[in-house]
């Protein structure tokens, strides 16, 4: 069952509140994070919207690096060849903070992204599982390319299962849920596969956090699989497997 938050006007202001308390201006930087949901069935992760929500903000920091930007992309993944993205922007401040014209900007630019973070975030979760296919390779090199080589921090989050089911190729068949060691014995030619269909994708510098419910041995295996893929492949620059965010 999808959770359904909504935050009310006044924890908005309280979040900007708390982000502007602070005046220590450090150097300016772009921070990205994308988050992918999988709609298929086959997924059971439950999206909690405003866990995710508090711990981005919480993470972005933006009371000590007051004049940094953030990137939020949210997309769903499912039959869908292309992903559907949404963004919300925070831009990178370009005034000093010692006038108050400068912080009245500011603080319309911080509501404004997170009210849009906050509806994006909620609309993810809501989203039911009903799709029939996984198209996750397809959207995660669709998605790498959004990535601006400039970003100081990049995170890539995945809410899934990683059963790739698709005409790339098909992980969540009996020949690998009866036998999930055999998807890193089949490493290669797995992988050609995904090569096969599209260059795979550049997550150079990217942070990656799978949030898996883990509570068999074939989701085990999948993230193995797509740890070492990210890892080895990919260039991303670390992979954490989670239960929950």
């Amino acid at each position: 069952m999808k959770t359904n938050t909504y935050f009310n006007s006044k924890i908005i202001l309280l979040a900007i509140s708390l982000l502007l308390c602070f005046t220590t201006v450090n150097a300016q930087g772009l921070e990205e994070t994308t988050i992918i949901y999988d709609t298929s069935i086959s997924n059971n992760c439950q999206l909690d919207a405003k866990t995710l929500f508090v711990q981005l903000i919480r993470d972005y920091n933006l009371q000590q690096d007051t004049k940094k930007g953030v990137v939020l992309r949210t997309s769903t993944c499912g039959a869908g060849r292309i992903a559907n993205i949404k963004t919300a922007t925070l831009p990178k401040a370009q005034s000093s903070f010692l006038g108050g014209s400068s912080i009245s900007e500011r603080k319309k630019a911080l509501g404004l992204f997170l009210a849009k973070a906050k509806a994006h975030i909620d609309a993810l979760a809501a989203q039911p599982c009903d799709e029939r296919e996984t198209n996750l390779y397809r959207t995660i090199v669709y998605l790498s390319k959004r990535y601006s080589p400039d970003a100081s921090s990049k995170c890539l989050i995945i809410y899934s299962d990683m059963a790739e089911s698709s005409s790339v190729f098909n992980t969540a068949t009996p020949a690998y849920i009866n036998n999930p060691e055999a998807l890193l014995k089949d490493y290669e030619r797995i992988i050609a596969s995904f090569k096969n269909d599209a260059p795979y994708p550049n997550l150079k510098g990217v942070a990656i956090v799978i949030i898996n419910p883990m509570n068999n041995d074939f989701l085990l295996y999948q993230s193995r699989f797509w740890e070492k893929f990210f890892l080895t492949e990919c260039g991303a620059s670390s992979v954490q497997i989670r239960t929950a965010l």
